[in-house]
């Protein structure tokens, strides 16, 4: 069916509202060399730029390959319209740039996703209100605006998620779940969600639940390792490495890969998982409902069964009945397993795959639920749902927003106060904000491969390592403390970063007194003075 002006406004709503938001967030949050905003940004930047230049990538942990590939295209495209010279000299010169650039890029692919995702299933005949319910999966958690805000997984994640809900719908209603070309979509779109983040695999019972036959969910899961194979071809020598962490990550109960062997203790997962479905309640509470209605919806078959249903038309409506409550299973399979996977290792960020499945579970339930409601009703209650989440998204995103906005402006206070000292020498260490800290964290996820440029760009660069209590600059010179008291007994020196109070304390340099000259807050200016210059 042809999609009405009016129809095609509506559907363009709800993807145009999570984008403005996101941009809201990205506003308050400030630039991505803040040092609460670079990691993994910069990470991901300088890695995207590596493969850009026809080199293996060192990140491999997540592993993150789709996005640093859809980054390494986006940093060549952006450099071959915008460029000012030599490609990595105008990356690490212009890192903000080609930041935004990357960010942006992604808004853009979710943007498109989502429109699509409305628009097909309208001409597939869907009612408006369905639509909207398939869309509405950013305004089901904060954490899903707060990423698209970012350039990380779980923003690039997303789009993604929408793509696979898109498939989904088509292959219902066109009756194409036994279709090979299916089968293959729905394996690639997995693919690249795993190899973009681990955390992606459990949408993977989407599709065998909705594919009709064991042959096309064959063809599914010899797609989904095929394309799963190619997409990591960038990092084939790093396979074994990435191998070896997710096993880590798998058989001890600590995060990433510390801690005893085995699986899980239960102690620690029950509680997490108790505080996984707390934050996400909303979430939680659409799992369950759907959970409520795939029981109902099965007890109603067998009645019906019993029943005389010779015609074909009521033949015909059972089955797709039928093909959307395998499809409802499906996707609370994977949000279960998606949950539990989680609670192993907790992070706010990491339940998005399944977060990104709360359009689809909302559109599914409501479809069920349509036989023993009148149509009225049913779009009546979505559109209330609709406006219930838009409602409640805009309003929290207002209000974290300011919160976002005073810790950035507490950042940029300490970046004017350090920009006051003219030329002395600043040394950078955790969670610094400035552009030359941002760098050296995204560097050192790089492997180092930039340290020659960066240190030609930016020599009077300077960093102390908390972890190893070492004082070095981009080539990894290594300066003595002796040496660094020596200026600081000549000259006016600087110590940028994370506050050495509390439980960072353990991480003050040695046989070094340190005035504070910034207020006290999550990041501070301090004055270096040696031992000697106190008297």
């Amino acid at each position: 069916m042809t999609l009405s002006r009016a129809e095609r406004l509506i559907l363009c709503l709800l993807p145009a509202l999570a984008v403005s938001l996101a941009l809201w967030v990205k506003i308050a949050k400030g630039p991505f060399w803040l040092g609460s905003n670079s990691d993994p940004e910069y990470a991901y930047l300088l890695n995207s730029l590596s493969l850009a230049m026809g080199k293996m990538p060192a990140l491999s942990e997540h592993p993150g390959t789709t996005l640093l590939e859809f980054g390494a295209l986006v940093l060549r495209a952006a450099h071959l319209f915008f460029g000012r010279g030599e490609i990595v000299n105008d990356v690490l010169t212009r890192p903000e740039f080609y930041l935004n650039a990357m960010s942006y890029s992604i808004l853009a692919f979710f943007f498109a996703a989502q429109i699509a995702l409305g628009w097909i299933a309208r001409r597939c005949g869907f009612m408006v209100s369905h639509c909207l319910l398939l869309q509405a999966a950013p305004f089901v958690s904060m954490t899903s605006i707060e990423t698209l805000a970012c350039v990380k997984p779980e923003a690039f994640m997303q789009p993604l998620a929408a793509l696979l809900a898109l498939s989904v719908v088509l292959a219902l209603e066109k009756n194409w779940t036994s279709q090979r070309g299916m089968a293959v979509a729905m394996g690639v779109i997995v693919a690249a969600g795993v190899v973009a983040k681990a955390t992606f695999l459990p949408l993977l019972a989407i599709p065998i639940c909705v594919l009709a036959t064991w042959r096309a969910r064959a063809l599914c899961l010899a797609s989904f390792a095929l394309a799963c194979g190619i997409f990591l071809l960038p990092i084939y020598k790093l396979w074994r490495f990435m191998a070896g962490a997710l096993w880590d990550i798998a058989t001890h109960t600590g995060a990433r890969g510390t801690g005893a062997a085995g699986v899980v203790d239960t102690g620690v997962f029950m509680g997490n998982l108790l505080n996984l479905l707390k934050d996400e309640w909303l979430t939680a509470l659409i799992f369950f409902a759907g959970l409520i209605v795939w029981t109902a919806r099965v007890f109603s078959k067998r009645k019906s069964d019993s029943e005389d249903e010779s015609a074909s038309g009521r033949v015909g409506e059972r089955a797709k009945w039928e093909r959307e409550t395998f499809a409802l299973l499906g996707v609370n399979v994977a949000l279960a397993v998606q949950f539990l996977l989680v609670a192993k290792h907790p992070g706010k960020h990491y339940p998005q795959p399944g977060l990104s499945l709360a359009g689809l579970n909302l559109f599914l339930i409501f479809r069920c639920i349509s036989r023993w409601l009148i149509m009225r009703t049913i779009k009546c209650v979505s559109c209330v749902a609709v406006a219930f989440l838009m409602t409640c998204q805009t309003y929290c995103t207002t209000l974290r927003a300011r919160n976002w906005r005073a810790y950035s402006l507490a950042q940029m206070s300490v970046v004017d106060l350090r920009e006051q000292q003219g030329e002395a020498k600043v040394i950078y260490h955790y969670r610094s904000s400035s552009l030359e800290s941002a760098l050296a964290f995204g560097n050192g996820y790089a492997g180092g491969r930039f340290n020659r440029e960066l240190q030609s760009l930016y020599p009077r660069a300077l960093f102390y390592s908390l972890w190893h209590k070492r004082y070095h600059n981009f080539n990894e010179d290594i300066f003595t403390p002796e040496t660094v008291f020596q200026w600081a007994a000549s000259e006016p020196v600087f110590m940028q970063g994370s506050p050495f109070e509390g439980g960072n304390a353990q991480y003050r340099p040695a046989n070094a007194a340190l005035e504070l000259v910034s207020p006290m807050g999550p990041e501070v200016l301090y004055r270096l003075r040696s031992d000697k210059a106190i008297k």
